[in-house]
């Protein structure tokens, strides 16, 4: 069964980026780290297909995640994705969605009730490079891109506690609390 986490908030606070948003962002591994990873931020109408298929690569080679108890002829397997579907079902609305690579996979809504929603459609991080904040990061790097700069809630659905751990990082919720 699929985990859904939303958090809430008062407009995301609007940051300053450490370069600005058409430039790559550098971020630290970690926070006692002298490591950095690059984020770049992609409107959908922009990601060239050579970049799809390396995300498309990045999500089959077993890090995606694995079907649980309620698929019992799949239970245990590897989640696959097929390259033809990936750019229709994650970019479902080119204009207004965002790639991040690393990757993220994430759009906003507009909810006349709330105003401006995101919704994380997918995200991914490579097995090796997990545990060194990279999924909080790529969710934080959201808040640098202008379709993001003023939304309501965010929300994922994920089975996976690490993606919606980053989640409540980036919202800066507590789950233990």
């Amino acid at each position: 069964m699929a985990r859904t986490v939303t958090a809430s908030t008062t407009p995301m606070s609007p940051i300053q980026p450490i370069t600005p948003p058409s430039l790559p962002t550098p971020l630290p591994l970690s926070p006692s780290s002298g490591a950095a990873i690059t984020y770049a931020v992609w409107d959908g109408e922009e990601v060239p297909d050579t970049l799809l298929s390396i995300s498309l690569n990045l999500a089959r080679c077993n890090n995606y995640g694995i079907w649980g108890s309620n698929v019992p002829k799949r239970q245990g397997k590897p989640v696959k994705l097929n390259g033809a579907p990936l750019r229709a079902q994650c970019l479902s609305n080119p204009a207004q969605t965002v790639l991040l690579i690393g990757h993220v996979f994430a759009t906003v809504w507009d909810v006349t009730e709330v105003g401006s929603v995101g919704w994380i459609t997918q995200l991914v991080v490579r097995k090796e490079d997990r545990k060194h904040w990279v999924a909080t990061h790529l969710l934080q790097t959201l808040k640098s891109n202008h379709r993001f700069s003023e939304i309501a809630a965010l929300g994922l659905v994920s089975s996976h506690p690490a993606a919606c751990t980053a989640l409540a990082k980036c919202a800066n919720y507590s789950l233990w609390d």
